[in-house]
């Protein structure tokens, strides 16, 4: 019985020791937990391939990791604006990885009027994207712009403080 409360007061010392140091150096946290965040968009941007602005309106989806790499989902819609061009919208559906300042996205495109199935591929970094769709008959529509898009939020960091 006295080995047992010896024991316990030795290892309540040894427990206050350490949370006392590692509070004072703050040296104890707790490892990060990933980020998930939405977020809705809204922007312009210029196709080179049609010479058309088009307003682009979408929402992503993303994960952020401890190590701040970005893993995710993008879904937009570019909306061409002009009387000629304006009932042939692209709908895009990508995956996107990179880290919080560049993503690198990949995906389907469709444009909306007559079916054309397309490849889409671009990078976003903060308030910026720029890439192309790539038709079925090799035909290459290069985009560039700017939109509502920040950086994927960073992970959250939990640090242990001392009770006041």
């Amino acid at each position: 019985m006295k080995l047992r409360s010896t024991l316990a007061v030795s290892a309540a010392i040894s427990a206050l020791f350490v949370a006392t140091t590692a509070s004072a150096f703050n040296i104890l946290s707790l490892p990060a937990h990933p980020s998930y965040e939405t977020r809705f968009m809204a922007g312009l941007q210029w196709n080179f391939g049609t010479s058309n602005p088009e307003l682009v309106l979408g929402a992503r989806r993303t994960e952020t990791q401890s190590d701040n790499s970005v893993l995710g989902g993008k879904f937009d819609l570019a909306i061409p604006i002009n009387t000629v061009d304006f009932m042939k919208p692209v709908v895009r559906v990508m995956g996107l990885g990179g880290n919080r300042d560049v993503q690198g996205e990949f995906g389907f495109a469709m444009r909306l009027i007559d079916w054309k199935p397309m490849l889409s591929l671009d990078a976003q970094g903060p308030y910026s994207t720029a890439g192309f769709n790539l038709g079925l008959d090799w035909k290459i529509d290069p985009f560039a712009g700017f939109n509502s898009l920040n950086r994927p939020s960073a992970p959250y960091k939990f640090v242990a403080r001392p009770p006041v």
